[in-house]
């Protein structure tokens, strides 16, 4: 806990929500062990609480939300009107001296109220490429402009800071890259890989391979059923794949297309799950096939975990997994490749259980959770904010 207002920087860390996804575990995994003397953290999420704030705020970190009334949400301008609202009140009650987004609408709407009230530190975290501009050519410009306010933009890859460097003049922004980091004890001490296939009926002998990514469009659901269907069949023993994540409104679409692909009794939806790490345990190949990516929790996670990653080309993906040793990298979008490369490794144990060793000791070496909360640390000090500093202007 913060020692007192006085002497710890008071930061309001601004997200949707705390649902399981990347980004919401990673500042479960970062805020509790930077919120201390020095610096006073409080989450607010302005859509919801979401099902990881309990484990948050028993870690000692204050998490806000809004009590909204059900209809507001069914009124699209309202609710964005009424979230703007309540996230300036919670900005001028808790006066922070750092106001740090993540994720888009955060960014738009954080970003500004920070803006015009004055905080006198203002941060954004991009986690991903910025692809959806494309479809947003006004929401763009109002990024674009809240570059120019903002006082250090962080990036969680090269490729995501390289895009930012694009949009940015950075005579008048700071642009700094902090890599991912994960906590690496529950992966010391996993429950035995065949209780967790037990517990999912799996046999001993199955090839596992699994994916965990919340079920929208760019994560590449699709690509992995059309590369299952086309190589499946040649796979030296019985084959179960798990996908873990939040359904977005696409799971009905792809169990059609298992049905349509005669995969349906090899695919096991398992929706968010905490037991991340003993999922991976029971695993034998991890699966990235996205689209568009910034530096993923699963990856790092299944390198813990001793697993080969088989990743598309997106983003920071090439980052993580070296090709040929601690995995394979394939073109995004190209099912085929994507299903060569599954077979690759399926077939071939000995290969899987090097490429995995490998995997353990580059995530051990760079991508340490110590590493990360050290970067934020400095990140938040090198802004030169006391912790009494008033509002600017």
């Amino acid at each position: 806990m913060a020692s007192s207002e006085s002497t710890a920087l008071r930061i309001l860390i601004l997200v949707g929500s705390l649902d399981i996804g990347g980004t919401e575990r990673h500042l479960c995994q970062v805020l509790p062990f930077l919120h201390g003397n020095t610096l006073d953290i409080t989450v607010a999420c302005f859509h919801h609480r979401g099902l990881l704030a309990p484990e948050m705020e028993a870690l000692g970190v204050k998490v806000l939300s809004p009590e909204f009334p059900a209809w507001v949400k069914t009124a699209r301008m309202l609710n964005i009107l009424i979230t703007f609202c309540w996230i300036a009140a919670i900005i001028a009650k808790q006066r922070p001296n750092i106001v740090h987004t993540f994720l888009p609408t955060a960014y738009l709407l954080g970003g500004l109220c920070a803006t015009i009230l004055g905080v006198p530190g203002r941060v954004m975290s991009r986690r991903s490429l910025n692809l959806y501009q494309r479809r947003h050519p006004i929401l763009t410009r109002v990024e674009f402009w809240l570059h120019k306010k903002m006082d250090l933009l962080i990036g969680n890859s090269a490729a995501v800071v390289d895009e930012l460097r694009q949009e940015v003049d950075t005579r008048w922004t700071r642009i700094e890259l902090i890599l991912n980091g994960i906590d690496t004890e529950a992966f010391e001490k996993p429950l035995p890989r065949q209780n967790v296939r037990t517990a999912l009926n799996i046999s001993e002998d199955a090839l596992v391979i699994i994916l965990v990514a919340n079920i929208i469009p760019y994560k590449g659901h699709s690509d992995l059923m059309k590369a299952l269907a086309y190589v499946g069949h040649q796979f030296s023993s019985p084959w179960k794949l798990l996908c873990v994540g939040r359904d977005d409104g696409l799971l009905s679409d792809l169990l059609e297309k298992a049905k349509r692909f005669d995969l349906q009794n090899n695919i096991s939806w398992l929706g968010p799950r905490h037991d991340i790490a003993n999922l991976l345990c029971a695993a034998d190949i991890g699966v990235l096939p996205s689209h568009e990516e910034g530096l993923s929790n699963f990856v790092l996670e299944s390198m813990a975990a001793g697993l080969p990653m088989i990743v598309t080309d997106a983003g920071g993906n090439g980052e993580l997994v070296v090709h040929g040793k601690t995995g394979l990298v394939v073109p995004k979008k190209a099912p085929n490749k994507l299903g060569e490369a599954i077979l690759q490794l399926a077939n071939n144990k000995n290969q899987r259980v090097q490429m995995g060793n490998a995997a353990r000791r580059r995530q051990a070496d760079e991508f340490s959770l110590e590493r990360c909360i050290q970067n934020y640390r400095k990140a938040y000090m090198s802004l030169g904010i006391a912790p009494c500093a008033s509002q600017r202007s």
